[in-house]
């Protein structure tokens, strides 16, 4: 691949080496163009590819929504097709199911840390993880029941699909200072890792401000070459974006 698919080429690699890809099994791969490599040249022409309905819409600021339309124009026209993808329940619905496994996951491995005040945690992670110490067994099981439940019905609502499109963050950067921490920018991410999908976030423009903005394509768990496939089409049509001046 040229240098336009460079960078979803090193994921490639990245995600090889963490699998455990031998280098020489590495480097047979990369020339002959097989396994994910292959993917890079593969195109997105014939793939029908989901996208936001007007409910999810309204959850993207202008700006965002602005390079999301632009990105969807750019793989239509590379002959993708592309059709309303409207999930079984809205995406923020899964928020709480995803607050409690992390609360008792993580307090599992972190709770003397989280109950120690003096404990050098940040003060907004620590409340994120103090709810699992009370957590009852048998919530945290429901909510493990729940997920599949979730994954199932999101299953067949993405059948005749090969991917989802959304942004990767519904807005662009703000200042630290104004992060609210009682919130999460994941909007997007955290069902993508909830419903045990693989996805891969792309550039696809910079806003009037200058900032950049991702596309989350989100494919089924293992699919990581549809994913692939997807983003280094997209990224060798549009050949990147830049670095931001700051």
């Amino acid at each position: 691949p040229g240098p336009m698919t460079r960078s979803v080429a090193d994921t490639v690699l990245m995600s090889e080496v963490m699998n455990g890809t031998h280098p020489s099994e590495l480097d047979r791969q990369w020339l002959s163009r097989d396994g994910l490599f292959a993917a890079l040249e593969e195109g997105v022409s014939g793939l029908r590819l989901g996208v936001l309905g007007p409910a999810e819409r309204d959850n993207v600021d202008a700006d965002i929504l602005a390079l999301y339309d632009t990105a969807l124009d750019t793989l239509r026209g590379m002959g993708a097709e592309l059709g309303r993808f409207d999930p079984p329940q809205p995406l923020s619905a899964m928020k709480d199911t995803v607050g409690a496994i992390i609360a008792a996951e993580g307090y599992v491995h972190h709770g003397a840390l989280t109950d120690d005040m003096q404990a050098p945690i940040d003060d907004d992670v620590r409340p994120r993880l103090a709810p699992g110490a009370t957590l009852p067994a048998r919530d945290y099981i429901a909510t493990l029941l729940q997920r599949r439940q979730d994954q199932s019905a999101f299953a067949q609502a993405m059948r005749g699909f090969a991917a989802v499109l959304t942004p990767t963050v519904a807005t662009a950067a703000v200042p630290v200072a104004e992060v609210d921490q009682s919130a999460t920018p994941a909007h997007f991410t955290r069902p993508a890792n909830y419903l045990a999908m693989c996805g891969l976030s792309v550039p696809m423009g910079r806003t009037d401000g200058g900032l950049p903005g991702g596309l989350q394509i989100m494919a089924r768990g293992g699919d990581e070459r549809m994913a692939v496939r997807i983003g280094a089409a997209f990224e060798a049509a549009t050949g990147g974006i830049g670095h931001p001046e700051l």
